[in-house]
């Protein structure tokens, strides 16, 4: 009897331009666990592939032709909120992580990062993890020493339960609280309560303000792991 194969983890690439995409293509391929199942130059196309490939992961491009890549990252996450979004880019522009965050990304891939980054990161958002998850680089700690002092002295959300967090993370990526108990697993009604006590203890009244403390929270966590190497060492 053959031994049981591991199931693939669909992805779908976006890139601008056919050079990376197809070396990008080769090198998740070639590592093993990851089945790039289609790729798309423009978010036009992306969309259309969303429908019938179903991709557990998107991985795109910082610069698209025809999409801001954070309004495609949206469109992914309204219209299939079980598939994770990783975005690949410069990852040293404060303001350009936010927007992403923002967008619902579960991490963003910098540039200058090698091969097994790349690959250990698109398993992570696979298994449903972020950037509260996955270990930060040192591009984190520039991110975030560039972020106002405000943003930094909001980072600390540990009254939250480990649930309210992943609801909050999904509401932070755009999504309304239907798509959130779906891509969760859980009634409406229950999001609702996580939410109304999460407000609470954030002593927030609106879901805009806790959106951005909890996107505030996201960087500022990673670029303070990153600074210290003891972060994590006891899990």
């Amino acid at each position: 009897m053959d031994a049981p194969v591991d199931k693939l983890i669909r992805t779908l690439l976006v890139q601008e331009h056919e050079i990376p995409r197809l070396g990008m293509r080769l090198l998740l391929q070639e590592h093993g666990g990851i089945e790039v199942a289609g790729d798309a130059e423009n978010a036009s196309d992306a969309m259309e592939l969303l429908v019938g490939l179903r991709p557990e992961v998107v991985l795109i491009g910082e610069t698209l032709p025809d999409s801001d890549a954070a309004a495609l990252c949206r469109a992914i996450r309204s219209m299939r909120p079980e598939t994770r979004v990783l975005m690949y880019a410069s990852g040293t522009d404060p303001g350009a992580m936010l927007h992403a965050l923002s967008a619902g990304v579960s991490g963003v891939v910098p540039h200058s990062a090698a091969v097994t980054t790349l690959i250990e990161a698109v398993k992570a958002a696979a298994a449903g993890q972020t950037l509260d998850d996955i270990a930060p680089s040192a591009d984190a700690g520039r991110v975030a020493a560039a972020l106002p002092a405000q943003a930094r002295s909001e980072r600390d959300l540990s009254v939250l339960s480990p649930q309210e967090h992943r609801v909050l993370r999904e509401v932070a990526a755009g999504l309304t609280n239907k798509q959130v108990a779906i891509a969760l697993g859980l009634s409406e009604k229950t999001v609702k309560n996580y939410l109304h006590n999460a407000f609470k203890k954030m002593k927030v009244t609106r879901r805009s303000q806790a959106v951005a403390r909890y996107i505030h929270h996201v960087v500022a966590k990673a670029g303070a792991d990153s600074a210290d190497p003891s972060a994590g060492a006891a899990d």
